[in-house]
């Protein structure tokens, strides 16, 4: 009777480990699938993290590579002619921002009639790309000329998806540029059209997006073409078979759902430019694939059937009560351990993930007001007009930081107070020389993060400040335009000092450009030799009074 109650109870207690084991390895298997989908999540967030950051960056370069044509187009409109030299220089001075605009192949002028386009002007980008296009009928090309086309109806810059190598005046086969073209003037009579045009080498635009680094997602980009298909652009080089296949698919959809057959992720989105729409297809690879597959879900599991399995053999081993008692609670601390370093993960991720959306709304914020600033600028007709507008730009940028901006003033070699703001408000200097700032001594940034070891600029020691600040001169072609000081935290320093010295880029060149129109007016209307005025303002002259005139019963005489 004891041997038998005794092999019952045995097989009463092996049924509740095994039942114990069983209902472990159930709980494993859902943890494991959940840790599983929130490694899964946490890539797909990265990966549409570094999607969003290569979208504004293709996004930004086209509406750098567009200020870039407009600013070419002001030489033109500020001089009824433009030598090669004049040209030549400008093409030169804008080389110097080479990084600031990635992928250039080439800058050109070209006159376009009804049946022929003639390259007056052009500048490869390097030794490699100084090819000569002048006399060639560039209108035979479907893109250049549908986007020559939308330009002279539009009067405004015009996108063309993809161009035509010319070498040595021979057309090769279609290559991945795209172009942007500006009109310049018209004539009616000619029906004769002017315009400005930049050539950009896709791959080279998307290497500088990439920076040389793997960043867990590769990019096509592609348009719509007249029979409703997507043609591509660009594609990673060592997925592409052919630069010029097309993407064969009845939607956008299906063509999404094919992409994602072999990454773990993808994405669509479009940029525009001037009624212009390329598709943009993003999908991960190894870097980010490789993330989902971590040890953490093999650790959880495994941890929980070890946990299961203690768990049995505290259960079969019911004459042992005090051990096994000790055994559940010690299992029970370890659960209870593993659940509250979940959370804790859980909790620090999302607290990163915050900080993150964070600093890519207050980076959204920041580059929204530069777009902003630059397309007012171009509005601007005077240097000193470009400090002011400037100026109230900075207050929206930094409205936490004191800061104050100065306005080089040619007639007195000094810098003129434009404004101030923050608790530097009323405090700074009307006028400062050049010789009291050491950034525009060696015309480049200059910085102080300890204000008692290092060395003070004079505009800056008289006030006795503690707070770390640095100095941006506006300086282009060894020409001082003006100079922003700043007082920030060490902490934010840097980060304010990397976005205005990529805004000073832009300003220093709008100022440069006015710089230059007022230069060519001067010369347009003046003898270079005895600086006295020209028939050519002789002519403007006699117009205006002839007009006046004639408006009022004024009689006008001519001294010579």
């Amino acid at each position: 009777m004891r041997e038998n109650r005794s092999a019952g109870k045995t097989y009463h207690h092996i049924l509740i480990a095994g039942l114990l084991f069983i209902v472990g390895g159930i709980l494993s298997i859902y943890l494991w699938i959940e840790q599983s989908r929130n490694e899964r999540e946490i890539a797909h967030q990265k990966f549409l993290q570094q999607v969003q950051i290569l979208q504004k960056g293709l996004q930004q370069n086209l509406y750098t590579y567009g200020q870039l044509v407009n600013d070419v187009t002001g030489v033109f409109n500020a001089s009824e002619t433009v030598t090669q030299k004049e040209w030549n220089a400008y093409v030169q001075t804008v080389r110097k921002l080479s990084r600031q605009y990635p992928g250039i192949v080439g800058l050109g002028f070209s006159i376009s009639e009804p049946q022929t386009e003639r390259v007056l002007f052009y500048s490869g980008w390097d030794k490699n790309n100084r090819d000569d296009l002048t006399g060639l009928n560039l209108l035979s090309y479907k893109n250049r000329k549908i986007a020559i086309e939308t330009s002279n109806k539009t009067g405004t810059t015009a996108l063309a998806n993809q161009l035509r190598l010319i070498r040595n005046g021979v057309a090769s086969q279609d290559t991945p540029y795209f172009g942007l073209f500006a009109p310049v003037y018209k004539k009616d009579d000619k029906n004769l059209y002017g315009h400005v045009f930049l050539e950009v080498d896709f791959y080279a635009m998307v290497a500088r997006l990439f920076n040389g680094e793997d960043k867990g997602v590769k990019l096509k980009i592609a348009y719509k073409n007249d029979e409703g298909v997507d043609e591509v652009l660009y594609e990673a080089k060592e997925e592409m078979e052919d630069k010029k296949s097309n993407v064969q698919s009845d939607s956008q959809e299906q063509l999404k759902n094919n992409l994602s057959k072999s990454p773990l992720f993808s994405h669509f989105s479009t940029i525009t430019f001037n009624k212009s729409t390329w598709n943009l297809y993003f999908y991960s690879t190894p870097v980010i694939d490789d993330q989902v597959n971590k040890k953490g879900p093999a650790v959880v599991f495994f941890s929980c059937i070890i946990i299961s399995f203690l768990g049995a053999i505290v259960v079969w081993s019911l004459n042992a009560i005090k051990e096994r008692s000790q055994l559940l609670y010690l299992s029970n601390q370890k659960i209870r351990s593993l659940n509250k370093g979940l959370e804790l993960k859980v909790k620090d991720r999302t607290q990163a993930l915050e900080k993150l959306n964070h600093l890519l709304e207050k980076n959204n914020k920041m580059m929204s007001l530069q777009n902003e600033l630059l397309t007012l600028m171009q509005g601007c007709s005077s240097v000193k007009e470009v400090f002011v507008l400037s100026g109230e730009f900075f207050k929206r940028m930094f409205p936490h930081h004191g800061g104050r901006l100065y306005c080089y003033n040619r007639q007195t070699f000094g810098l003129d107070l434009v404004t101030s703001w923050g608790e530097d408000q009323g405090n700074a200097p009307k006028i400062i020389k050049v010789s009291d700032c050491f950034s525009l001594h060696y015309l480049h940034p200059y910085e102080v993060k300890v204000a008692k070891s290092e060395m003070i600029c004079g505009h800056v020691l008289q006030e006795a400040k503690k707070t770390p600040y640095f100095c941006i001169p506006f300086v282009q072609n060894e020409s001082i335009f003006g100079l922003l000081t700043l007082w920030s935290d060490l902490e934010a320093q840097e980060g304010m000092k990397r976005f205005v010295e990529h805004i000073e880029k832009s300003i220093s060149l709008t100022c440069l450009n006015l710089d230059l129109k007022r230069q060519l007016q001067y010369d347009a209307i003046h003898d270079p030799l005895t600086g006295l005025y020209n028939r050519r303002y002789f002519e403007e002259n006699l117009l205006r009074e002839m007009m006046k005139s004639r408006r009022a019963p004024v009689v006008f005489n001519i001294l010579m």
